[in-house]
């Protein structure tokens, strides 16, 4: 899940979840749309206990669906970890998303 789609979801503006999170609202702005090369660990902190939080979560209602907190937070982190290497480096990012796509399709 994207951070955009977790504000939007929570119903909260760039301005306010920017307040939250304690960057600007052109930062948040920048980092929604992929902009943004670096992140302060402190605020990849705060992100990955707010993805977790929402991870699992129906994306109508905002019901949880998932309770393992741990694995959803695993997920944000490799979610956010890949899209960081798509940045810097795309034929290695989509190397390693066929190797997965592939090793799901062994437990389908």
């Amino acid at each position: 899940m994207q951070v955009k789609q977790i504000r939007l979801q929570r119903g909260v503006g760039v301005s306010e979840f920017a307040l939250e999170l304690g960057v600007t609202p052109d930062y948040l702005t920048n980092l929604e749309n992929g902009r943004t090369r670096t992140i302060q660990l402190e605020i990849l902190s705060k992100l990955e206990r707010e993805l977790a939080s929402w991870a699992g979560r129906n994306e109508e209602t905002g019901e949880r669906e998932e309770p393992d907190t741990q694995s959803a937070l695993r997920a944000a982190r490799l979610a956010f970890s890949l899209r960081e290497l798509h940045r810097r480096n795309p034929e290695a990012a989509d190397s390693l998303m066929r190797i997965v796509e592939q090793g799901l399709l062994l437990f389908k």
